[in-house]
């Protein structure tokens, strides 16, 4: 594995970001009256939502993609990678209408549900074997981040992949502030603008986050934390 490589990649994902938010700031510039620019900061927090989330999602593909091109077996990878690369497995397993029944008492207890349960949890363990030498692929939809990147969801998708979950505890404020701002927004709840000082912060602290992203990733790449 290249971490060189991939610390590049985020690094460049970062950058072209922060340039594009960079831009769009250096346009208050033209404005004079400080209720405008309150105004318009309301454009940036959107801006700045929609990068974030952007790049959240960009780092952690590329966290999930670097560890499925190691083609590993998923007896070799910690209990989090194996269930988040089997999420289809155990859907199926878990969600009764998606279940097959089993073929002794499909026509005799058709409706049984608790028996079904149990047979498909019988073949789930007969199969455990084959199920550990199975090809870890993590997909894309354990990093989904729901187009509603809020703190929970943050913690939701690190627990999945294996990292710390409370990472970005200290930001929590912050994020959900952005978000709320931001659906505010959208929903077209917030006639004000957004003061300068509350821009500043929330921008300070999503920079940080994403600063942190790539030396955790980096970090539990090169310590291959991802495996046993």
């Amino acid at each position: 594995m290249n971490t060189d490589d991939i610390r590049e990649q985020l690094e460049q994902e970062l950058t072209w970001h922060a340039d594009e938010i960079r831009f769009l700031e250096n346009q208050l510039a033209n404005l004079s009256k400080e209720d405008e620019k309150d105004k318009y900061r309301k454009a940036l927090m959107v801006m700045l939502y929609s990068h974030f989330e952007g790049f959240f999602r960009f780092a952690f593909r590329l966290y999930k993609d670097a560890i499925n091109k190691e083609n590993l077996k998923c007896e070799e990878v910690t209990a989090y990678v194996t269930v988040s690369s089997l999420s289809d497995i155990f859907s199926a397993l878990d969600n009764p209408q998606h279940h097959k029944k089993n073929d002794i008492f499909r026509r005799s207890l058709p409706e049984d549900t608790v028996l079904h349960r149990f047979c498909r949890r019988v073949d789930f363990m007969e199969a455990l074997n084959d199920i550990s030498k199975k090809t870890v692929n993590i997909p894309d939809q354990v990093v989904d981040t729901e187009s509603n990147l809020k703190p929970i969801v943050i913690k939701k998708i690190l627990f999945q992949l294996g990292f710390q979950h409370d990472k970005f505890d200290e930001y929590e404020h912050n994020i959900q502030q952005l978000l709320g701002v931001r659906n505010s927004i959208a929903h077209g709840s917030l006639k004000n603008g957004v003061q300068e000082k509350l821009y500043d912060n929330i921008k300070k602290d999503i920079s940080s986050v994403m600063r942190e992203i790539i030396l955790m990733i980096i970090d539990e790449l090169k310590k291959e934390s991802f495996k046993k």
